[in-house]
């Protein structure tokens, strides 16, 4: 019933996430006309920042900076990360940048090499809770740590601030590397599709 409610008001495509196993709406899913997306699969993380040991020396060495006033390169290393394109990349854009002008908690950071941004991220926050998305490096730039030094840059800075909570969504294959940061999986997200 909500999927039919959903299609008679909403004109925008949308997917349905479940949290936990998938098998009690797939049915209902499925005869909506939504499939499954193995490969959707995310899990959701936690990080304990009151505890969290900073460590310096894993990202004082970079050019990180806060890019909110400038989202050209925040966006650069995205697109570029996910293949989305300058068209979905240039919307992505203009919704950040309305979102910013609405007073929305946003921080998007870039971490530069020679002046140039080749990581980035966007950071959520809500008192003292925040939440990390969009973290991507150029291709040719990836496997180098400038990702984790991005995030340990920008977890320093939080736990300054007063945050004491990380949240995070991940990939099954980066989620070892989140763990060893101290993220902690929460539950796992199935995500149905339908064209």
């Amino acid at each position: 019933m909500g999927i039919q409610l959903m299609e008679e008001r909403c004109e925008q495509p949308f997917s349905i996430v479940t949290v936990g196993g998938y098998e009690h709406i797939q049915k209902v899913c499925n005869q909506a006309g939504f499939v499954y997306d193995p490969e959707s699969l995310l899990i959701s993380m936690r990080l304990d920042l009151e505890h969290w040991q900073i460590e310096d020396r894993l990202h004082s060495e970079y050019d990180v900076r806060c890019v909110n006033h400038c989202l050209a390169d925040w966006t650069t290393p995205i697109d570029n990360a996910f293949n989305v394109g300058q068209n979905i990349a240039s919307q992505y854009q203009k919704s950040h940048e309305a979102a910013l002008l609405a007073g929305k908690q946003l921080q998007h950071y870039a971490l530069y090499v020679d002046e140039k941004p080749v990581s980035a991220m966007t950071l959520s926050r809500v008192q003292d809770q925040a939440r990390l998305d969009d973290l991507g490096t150029l291709v040719n730039m990836q496997g180098k740590g400038y990702a984790t030094a991005l995030m340990h840059h920008v977890l320093s800075e939080s736990k300054r601030q007063g945050v004491k909570e990380w949240y995070l969504d991940g990939v099954p294959a980066r989620c070892p590397s989140y763990a060893r940061m101290g993220f902690k999986p929460l539950f796992e997200h199935y995500a149905f599709f339908r064209e």
